[in-house]
C-alpha cells in the first residue's frame, strides 16, 4: 500500500482502493474514514514492529487530513470533511489527484523517472499516477523530495470538488488517529484537543 498507486505520493494520503491486481491504478477518491483508520494502523505498526517508516507514513497521512480534508482547510476545528471526489464535476471527467510529469526543470527528472515510473507511457489521459518502482539511494531520495514538493505546488493551483458531508462516525475514527499522532508528537495536540471539542459539542 505505501509503495504502489494506493498512496498518494505527493500531497499524502491513500485512495479508497485500486482497479487492478498490481495495486498501481487507484480509483481517484480519498475518504475520510479510510485515512484514518490507516494512520491510526500505521501508529500502532511502528509499536509493534518498530519501523520508523511506518510511522513516517502514518504522520504524513495525518497532515494530508488536516491540510485537505478540513472544513476549514488546514485546521480541525469545525471538523473533516467525506471525502475528496475522483471527478470534475462539470464534464465528470476522471481527474488524476495523485503526481504529475509537469516539472518545470528537466534536470530533476532522470533520477526520478526510473524511480516513480515515469519512464514509461503515461497510464493516465492527464499524465503520470507517482508510485514506487524501485528503490532510491540517499542523493536520489534528496533529490526527490524535491521534485515531490514540487509536483504538491502544482497540484494546489487546482481544485478538487469535496464531499463536505461532516460524518459523526468518520470524525469519531480521525480523532483516534489525531490522538494517536499525538501521542507520537506532540504537535499534533492541538488539533486533536480542537476536533474533540467539536466533536463532543456539535456531533
Amino acid at each position: 500500500m505505501i509503495k504502489g498507486g494506493l498512496r498518494d505520493h505527493v500531497a499524502g494520503g491513500f485512495f479508497c482502493y485500486t482497479v487492478n491486481t498490481d495495486w498501481h491504478e487507484p480509483h481517484f477518491e480519498k475518504m475520510l474514514y479510510d485515512n484514518a483508520l490507516l494512520a491510526a494502523l500505521y501508529l500502532r505498526a511502528t509499536e509493534v514492529l518498530n519501523v520508523p517508516l511506518y510511522r513516517r507514513i502514518s504522520l504524513q497521512t495525518v497532515d494530508f487530513m488536516l491540510a485537505e480534508m478540513g472544513v476549514t482547510r488546514g485546521r480541525a476545528a469545525a471538523g473533516l470533511v467525506a471525502s475528496l471526489s475522483s471527478l470534475d464535476d462539470k464534464d465528470r471527467v476522471a481527474v488524476p489527484i495523485s503526481g504529475t510529469a509537469r516539472i518545470s526543470s528537466a534536470s530533476s527528472m532522470p533520477p526520478t523517472e526510473r524511480i516513480r515510473g515515469l519512464d514509461r507511457a503515461a497510464v493516465f489521459e492527464l499524465g503520470y499516477l507517482s508510485h514506487k518502482v524501485r528503490s532510491a539511494s540517499e542523493q536520489e531520495r534528496a533529490r526527490l523530495e524535491t521534485v515531490l514538493a514540487r509536483l504538491k505546488s502544482l497540484r494546489q493551483s487546482r481544485s478538487v470538488p469535496r464531499d463536505a458531508k461532516v460524518l459523526t462516525g468518520w470524525n469519531g475514527l480521525a480523532l483516534a488517529a489525531l490522538s494517536a499522532a499525538a501521542r507520537a508528537d506532540p504537535r499534533y495536540r492541538k488539533d486533536a484537543d480542537a476536533l474533540y471539542a467539536f466533536v463532543r459539542a456539535r456531533l
